[in-house]
């Protein structure tokens, strides 16, 4: 080791241990998109509640606030009155740094780092990448544990704390506080019963494989209800993975779709847990807006694609089980026909879909913002109080 490793080895010695014993206890997130931060904010105004907690953000790559699409006009705001430029949170010193998306974000000065997710479902890849690169996972139950596990045996819970808070972004949704009238009136939803299509944003998935086939057919198939076509806002925005010119050809096509038919609506900005609550049937791909639908206890029609590059039957039966399953545009009315006819059909699994996805529905922003305060002025594995830590979370996962 050179002499200028050893000073700034030292530097950092000191460095921690001052901020784990002095100040107040600092936590930094680094927001992705829109739908990242919507995440993320439940957690920030129950840690900002408790009034114990320097909590700040900061923009991925720092860019303009214009680049996100947020889910609400208070989550903007907050954004806005938290946010800090990325070079000067790299130099500032943090215990915590929480990403729900990892990125090239990194904090100059040691800090535990963790993650959390961006949507309710495992068990298509990834998370892992997450386990591998972090110090905390912030868990959606822990039957994740169990999957993580079984990709990387022998880390979490050894080296890596795993806590099973839940997904904080449907708390609002599972204790019943979003106002289902004043969404119809303010997407103009107008029939009694609504048709949610809802869509991942990887190839194979309902819109990347079907394009507006599902919500041409759905409009014309059922003229008495409101038939919304969603889908994850990755689709919609431009990314190096996505064809710029498919996507403007499939935006222009779901326009089209929406002029022609009166109970049609194209809303592909809007959150996918405000238009769960006034939708009776959800068409979806397996993305984790089904998990969402199952909280609600109403019935799915999901399109099972055996090309989608990381199916596994394993990980998709929960999913097959809770829903009516077609594999074509040519089934899925029929489809939609039998989950219409007998909503409880399917019920149990439904249930054993949301015990499979979350722990603590209804306060798991409170949980992770309890862990996050018990973890404290922790900055390092190499800390004395890390073992504290990994002692919180052999507790988080017992109970």
């Amino acid at each position: 080791m050179s002499i200028r490793q050893h000073v700034l080895s030292a530097f950092r010695r000191a460095d921690d241990w001052f901020f784990e014993r002095c100040g107040k206890h600092r936590v930094l997130f680094v927001v992705a998109d829109g739908n990242g931060f919507g995440c993320q904010s439940p957690v920030i105004r129950a840690l900002l509640a408790n009034g114990r907690t320097v909590v700040r953000v900061v923009a991925q790559d720092n860019r303009p606030s214009s680049d996100f699409v947020f889910a609400s006009e208070a989550d903007g705001s907050l954004f806005e009155a938290l946010r800090m430029d990325a070079r000067t949170a790299s130099l500032r010193k943090w215990h915590l740094v929480i990403y729900s998306h990892l990125c090239s974000f990194y904090p100059r000065r040691n800090a535990l780092l963790a993650y959390m997710h961006h949507g309710p479902g495992f068990g298509s890849g990834g998370g892992h990448h997450a386990v591998t690169r972090c110090d905390l996972y912030f868990g959606l139950s822990e039957a994740e544990f169990d999957y993580l596990d079984k990709r990387l045996p022998g880390v979490l819970g050894v080296s890596k704390a795993y806590f099973p808070v839940g997904f904080p972004k449907v708390d609002s949704l599972v204790r019943g506080q979003f106002d289902r009238e004043e969404i119809r009136d303010r997407f103009a939803l107008k029939a009694d019963r609504t048709v949610l299509i809802a869509s991942s944003w990887k190839n194979g998935g309902l819109v990347r494989a079907l394009g507006t086939s599902p919500f041409e057919s759905l409009a014309k198939a059922f003229p008495d209800w409101n038939v919304v076509q969603n889908g994850h806002p990755w689709l919609w925005q431009r990314r190096s993975d996505v064809d710029p010119q498919w996507q403007d050809e499939t935006l222009r096509r779901m326009r089209e779709v929406e002029q022609r038919y009166p109970n049609a609506r194209f809303l592909p900005n809007v959150a996918a847990e405000e238009l769960a609550v006034v939708s009776d049937v959800l068409v979806a791909d397996r993305t984790s807006v089904v998990t969402t639908f199952a909280l609600l206890d109403r019935p799915i029609v999901l399109f099972d694609n055996l090309d989608l590059p990381d199916y596994s039957r394993r990980t998709a039966l929960p999913y097959l089980a809770a829903a009516e399953v077609f594999h074509g545009a040519d089934e899925l009315i029929e489809s939609c026909l039998a989950a219409m006819a007998d909503s409880q059909e399917k019920a149990t699994a439904r249930k054993e879909l949301r015990d499979l996805f979350y722990a603590n529905p209804g306060s798991a922003a409170q949980a992770m913002a309890d862990v996050i305060e018990r973890v404290g002025r922790v900055c390092s594995p190499h800390s004395a109080g890390w073992s504290r830590v990994m002692a919180l979370s052999q507790r988080a996962r017992a109970t």
